[in-house]
């Protein structure tokens, strides 16, 4: 049996990769990614995903546009926000927009089981 259907949001590739590894090793099925505010609004519906992860900041707005955006077309969706800055004026926003909950790109060593927390209802 397959893991819950992920798309990823982040501008840095590099990190893109590092979250669909430590996904796919944990069983979850990364069914895309997205660099930017528009592609993730353009891509990630489509793709049907049980979970979204969003970065905070992007070159073309911000997790909270990303958010906002999902929330409507994927009212099911678990809409996580990933940041590695400390910013509680920008995690407010999130939740206010309609995000689940937040990761911390940094202290979570492993993002699946991180996100497991919250899909077991742990929603810091």
């Amino acid at each position: 049996m397959s893991g819950p259907r992920v798309f990823v949001v982040d501008d840095a590739a590099d990190l893109r990769l590092l979250f669909r590894l430590s996904l796919e090793r944990h069983g979850y099925q990364v069914v895309g990614e997205a660099p930017s505010v528009a592609l993730a609004l353009a891509e990630a519906p489509g793709s049907a995903p049980e979970v979204v992860l969003i970065d905070v900041v992007l070159p073309d707005g911000s997790g909270v546009d990303v958010v906002r955006g999902l929330r409507e077309v994927l009212p099911d969706a678990l809409l996580v926000v990933c940041t590695g800055v400390d910013d509680s004026a920008l995690l407010a926003a999130c939740r206010e927009a309609g995000a689940d909950g937040h990761l911390n790109k940094i202290e979570s060593a492993d993002m699946a089981v991180a996100l497991g927390a919250l899909l077991a209802g742990d929603r810091r």
